[in-house]
């Protein structure tokens, strides 16, 4: 039987992210977008793990998870449970909290650590406190696959036809390309339609190149966290946000030309 999750979160672009990477993986996929709902959705549902955010509209997600652990238990059907935080400190301060969680991850994180958390917590041979350091290449190849399907249709359902083609300036490290190569189709400066650039010093050089298109002036954008003048938008790999605003941002361009 295929692994189910339940994700609970209640905001609606994080939602779509995070299920279309675990859809791709093969995770079947049910989405709380309250405390009420997940509950009942536990009851009435066989889950091998519930990722549970902490800030939720109702009450919060410590209190959640315990509601669902009881739930889960009474029904004879007891569920792994990981809190996803964008305060690690806050939740895991928490009297409890270590035995209630099976892990706490904290937001932001990568598409593919999702991926491999969940399969990890999911096998029944490994533990789920595991990385993908345990997993073989031939493994680890198909999930970054699948990571990219995920985005795929991520990009899709903002109107895009497929990845954005990116040039990344200056040259990525082998993970810096692994990780970008999630989101973008990386290519060559000549058939790119936007700039990545990955820091603030290159952006004088990149500036230069841009200018010698012909005109063509194809969107900066920039994945350092502070964002610096320069650069049309700022990109961050774990933040769903930043993706509907690229999304958005390269629809108008394109509806503009």
């Amino acid at each position: 039987m295929k692994p189910r999750v339940l994700l609970v979160e209640d905001d609606p672009i994080a939602q779509d992210l995070a299920t279309a990477i675990l859809l791709s993986a093969g995770f079947e996929t049910d989405v709380a977008p309250d405390g009420f709902v997940a509950v009942q959705l536990v009851r009435n549902n066989p889950y091998s793990i519930a990722l549970v955010d902490y800030h939720l509209p109702e009450m919060d997600g410590y209190a959640l998870a315990k509601l669902m652990r009881d739930a889960a238990n009474d029904e004879g059907r007891p569920i792994k449970l990981v809190g996803i935080t964008a305060d690690r400190d806050g939740l895991a301060a928490r009297r409890g909290a270590d035995s209630l969680f099976e892990m706490i991850i904290v937001k932001p994180f990568l598409p593919q650590k999702l991926i491999d958390l969940v399969s990890n917590a999911t096998a029944e041979t490994r533990q789920l406190g595991q990385m993908s350091s345990d997993i073989s290449l031939g493994e680890e190849n198909m999930l970054a696959d699948r990571a990219r399907g995920a985005a795929v249709e991520f990009w899709r359902a903002r109107g895009l036809a497929c990845r954005p083609r990116a040039f990344v300036f200056p040259a990525p490290s082998p993970r810096q390309a692994e990780n970008l190569s999630t989101c973008f189709d990386l290519v060559s400066e000549a058939a790119a339609e936007l700039f990545i650039l990955l820091h603030k010093g290159a952006s004088e050089q990149l500036a230069k190149i841009r200018a010698q298109r012909d005109g063509d002036h194809l969107p900066i954008v920039s994945i350092e966290r502070s964002a610096f003048s320069g650069c049309d938008l700022h990109f961050e790999i774990e933040d769903p946000q930043s993706w509907s605003d690229l999304a958005e941002f390269l629809a108008r361009l394109r509806r503009s030309a």
